[in-house]
């Protein structure tokens, strides 16, 4: 058996509204070392205005949501 845990990153609270901007995953085995790992960010959407305070919370600086 294997676990997998996670966490995302958003730019708010509101379901339906907000986007998830960062997303982390770690496998582990049932002794719980880790097995394998995934991370990706997304670009901001256009129409997406992050919360302060969700940007002070997951420490993502709007500079590096909007390039690339």
């Amino acid at each position: 058996m294997s676990f997998v845990f996670f966490d995302t990153e958003t730019t708010g609270l509101k379901r339906g509204f907000d986007q998830i901007l960062h997303f982390a995953a770690v496998r582990t085995d049932e002794n719980l070392n880790e097995v394998a790992r995934f991370e990706t960010r997304s670009r901001l959407q256009p129409h997406v205005l992050p919360h302060p305070s969700a940007l002070r919370t997951n420490g993502l600086p709007i500079e590096s949501l909007t390039r690339w």
